[in-house]
Parts: structure tokens; C-alpha cells; sequence
């Protein structure tokens, strides 16, 4: 039963439905507006109205419609705690956790997992995650509610990272809830070598500089030996020999000749 502009009610036994028929590149296609009479024909008329404009800029409703419910889907999907999780479950794998950032999921699960944790990230409100924050710093623990702010920041920078959100959306930043930076943070000191054989295997430039060590000058050929400086003290006046550091026989034999 068609009504006009590419609206039609399709009428079966097992009931009625709208559909919009439209042509795009010269190819007849349709789209389902939804069942009657759950939907009226004024709101049929609006949906048809709103697929003609999309067919004005080239777009085909039918792709439209499923890049529409894929975004809905990775939104159901891509909760807050479980991109936590995953984010958290990584960086397990990809680097040397420090002493203290074991804790980081238990402090998610207790102070955000309960307030926003089933919620999609992209509906999340700037403010919900401001009132955790302050929610912590009240009860007088403020690096904690750093802790939480940083870890907050590493999750939705991931989510961005995977294609899970869009930056748009990626509200947290190390200001987030007027908070102080931590003095120093276990998400931090994975990065930093503990020794300096670990510097050097994780940076091969310097394993390339390390032949060169053995050509270059010692130490003690650079610079003054301890007994020249300090006669040189004592005497009021510098060093009349080089400070260079000479044999035990070689130095007391030049001394005898001074005197």
C-alpha cells in the first residue's frame, strides 16, 4: 500500500510493516521503518524524510543503518570496567609493573567499578568521574584519588588507542577533578631501567657505544691524583709537576729531587 515519496505499508498475515523503496546508483533497494501500528504514519513520514536526505549526500540508508548499529553495539560492550580490565590485563603483558601498581584494578573496583563501571564510555558525564575523584579525597586519602585519576586516564587513552572511543569523548587528563600530580607513580616506573645492564640491552645504541670504552682515556690520566692536590694546598701554590698519577718508586724519587 504505497502513500507516496517511497513510503509503503507491506501488509502480511503475520502482520504490517512500513518500508521506504528508494534507488540509489540506478539499483532499487528498501529499508524496513519499523512495525504498525507501533508506528504511526506520521512518524513513518519522518523516517522516510530523514532516509531521502541521507540519499541526497550519497548515502545508502541500508549502510547508514548497520554503521548505526555497530556503534551501538561496541558502546553495550565497551563498558568502562571491562575496558579497565583489558587495559589493565595488557599492560601486564607488555611492561614491568613497579612495586604498588598491583593494586591500581583494586582501587578501580572499589572506588569507580560500583558508580560507573556497567556504563558505556562514551556516556559517561565529565562530572560522574569528578565525584569519584572527590568522593576519595574527602575521606583524606589524595593520593589515592591520584592513583585512581592516572589509572582513569591509561583506560580511556586505550579505549582510544583500539578504536573503541572516539577522542572527542577522551575528557580525562592529568587535571581532571582540580587534583595535584603524584609525586611519583608506580604506572611510571616501569619504564625506567633499574640497572645499567638493563639500559643498555633495552637501548642498542649504547650497545653499540660500548667498543669505544676501551679506547677512551682513563680517569686518572684526566685528572689531578689526590697526593698532587693536596701538596699543592699545603704549599700554598699549584702543583709544580703534571697531575699525572705516577708509580709509587717514581714519586718519591721526584720528590727527593725538589728537595
Amino acid at each position: 500500500m504505497p502513500t507516496g515519496d517511497g513510503l509503503y505499508l507491506r501488509v502480511r498475515p503475520t502482520g504490517k510493516a512500513w518500508f521506504f523503496r528508494y534507488k540509489l546508483f540506478g539499483k532499487p533497494a528498501k529499508i524496513s521503518l519499523g512495525p504498525y501500528p507501533t508506528v504511526s504514519l506520521a512518524a513513518a513520514r519522518k523516517r522516510a524524510w530523514e532516509e531521502t536526505e541521507k540519499l541526497t549526500v550519497g548515502v545508502d540508508p541500508r549502510d547508514a543503518r548497520l554503521v548505526e548499529r555497530e556503534r551501538a553495539r561496541v558502546a553495550r560492550c565497551n563498558t568502562f570496567e571491562l575496558m579497565a580490565r583489558i587495559w589493565h590485563g595488557q599492560a601486564q603483558k607488555d611492561h614491568l609493573w613497579s612495586a604498588g601498581a598491583s593494586k591500581v584494578i583494586r582501587h578501580l573496583e572499589l572506588h569507580v567499578f560500583p558508580w560507573i563501571g556497567s556504563r558505556p564510555m562514551s556516556s559517561i558525564l565529565p562530572t560522574e568521574l569528578v565525584r569519584c575523584l572527590h568522593r576519595i579525597k574527602e575521606r583524606g586519602h589524595l593520593e589515592t584519588a591520584q592513583r585512581v585519576r592516572e589509572a582513569v586516564v591509561h583506560v580511556y587513552q586505550y579505549a582510544v588507542d583500539v578504536v573503541a572511543l572516539d577522542p572527542a569523548k577522551n575528557f580525562v587528563n592529568s587535571k581532571t577533578g582540580g587534583l595535584p600530580a603524584p609525586a611519583d607513580s608506580p604506572l611510571r616506573c616501569h619504564h625506567r631501567p633499574r640497572t645499567v645492564r638493563e639500559a643498555v640491552a633495552r637501548h642498542p645504541g649504547l650497545q653499540r657505544q660500548r667498543h669505544h670504552a676501551s679506547s677512551a682515556p682513563a680517569l686518572s690520566d684526566a685528572f689531578p691524583t689526590t697526593r698532587a692536590v693536596a701538596a699543592g694546598a699545603l704549599g700554598g701554590c699549584r702543583p709544580r709537576r703534571s697531575a699525572v698519577a705516577l708509580p709509587a718508586g717514581e714519586d718519591e724519587a721526584a720528590g727527593m729531587e725538589e728537595a
